[in-house]
């Protein structure tokens, strides 16, 4: 099997069939993936070996889970009862192996070595040695807990998922990582202050060129002449909001225009406005405006 633990490569790993899966290039040097492996049947069985490379699997339960047995270098192990929120961090190069003797739920971001050099990179620090987290045992972290539940949305319908909000969330779980068990040291001074005018229409006029979303926040960041880390900050400082949440709002705008000024159809208008379908913009503009688009028609008529 080809490097990679992720996605139907996961699959032969872990006896799953089809487990949805997305994943990010991490400045263009490094591919993050994350895949949601379910199994609701007992007796799985020991995973298959997973071919070694230079990566990570962080495990995040997505349900409350008994102990198991837990090989690593051929070394057995006990891996203890693991609450639902929790993760545990398993180095590829160590050759882990778990039974899986009950059902189970659980989210798998795969993390290369590369992404957090990337990460590393970015900030003008030191390389990540390595992330210092014991194999098979489990942390109850918040910010990984909660950056990986903001990604199962996307994992359920990646048709419907924002580049901009995957490239986000995956980034921030890839630095917390890398600052909080890689001891990734900042440099003494962090660039500050917002974006510059030029920068600021630029970046505005590449997402609305491309409002439906296919634009990465490396692209917006290298337009702008910054790394992705200090676009993000200077956006949000300029704007008061995130890349990503900008461009959700100027679709509505848009689509509030079209309806109200366009003979378009609803589906019509979803096109023109970058969403997946027309279920996908009735949802997301009734979660916004408080009504679904038909009806806010009306009310403007």
């Amino acid at each position: 099997m080809a490097a990679g633990a992720y996605g139907d490569r996961i699959s032969r790993i872990a006896q799953v069939r089809d487990p949805p899966s997305i994943k990010t290039l991490y400045l263009q040097k490094a591919l993050v993936a994350l895949t949601r492996v379910r199994c609701d049947r007992r007796g799985t069985g020991v995973t298959a070996p997973i071919p070694r490379e230079d990566a990570y699997i962080v495990g995040l339960e997505l349900s409350d889970q008994p102990e198991r047995e837990l090989w690593v270098e051929g070394r057995g192990a006990l891996l203890g009862p693991q609450k639902q929120g929790t993760f545990t961090l398993h180095n590829l190069l160590n050759d882990p192996r778990c039974d899986l003797p009950d059902p189970f739920d659980s989210l798998h971001f795969y993390v290369p070595h590369a992404a957090l050099d990337a990460v590393a990179e970015e900030q003008g620090a030191r390389n990540v040695e390595c992330l210092h987290v014991p194999s098979g045992v489990a942390i109850d972290d918040p910010v990984i807990r909660h950056l990986g539940l903001c990604l199962l949305p996307a994992l359920q319908k990646p048709e419907e998922a924002s580049r901009l909000f995957v490239d986000l969330v995956t980034g921030a779980a890839l630095a917390h990582l890398a600052h909080h068990y890689g001891k990734l040291a900042l440099p003494r001074r962090l660039p500050r202050g917002g974006l510059a005018s030029w920068q600021e229409r630029r970046a505005k006029a590449l997402m609305l060129e491309r409002i439906d979303g296919d634009v990465s926040l490396e692209e917006l960041a290298h337009e702008c002449r910054l790394s992705r880390s200090h676009f993000a900050r200077a956006f949000r400082q300029t704007t008061g909001q995130s890349p990503h949440r900008w461009l959700m709002s100027q679709r509505i705008a848009l689509s509030q225009d079209l309806l109200r000024n366009s003979e378009l159809s609803i589906g019509g208008i979803a096109d023109r406005c970058g969403y997946a379908n027309q279920s996908h913009f009735t949802r997301v503009f009734a979660r916004y405006v408080g009504v679904n688009p038909g009806e806010w028609r009306r009310l403007q008529r």
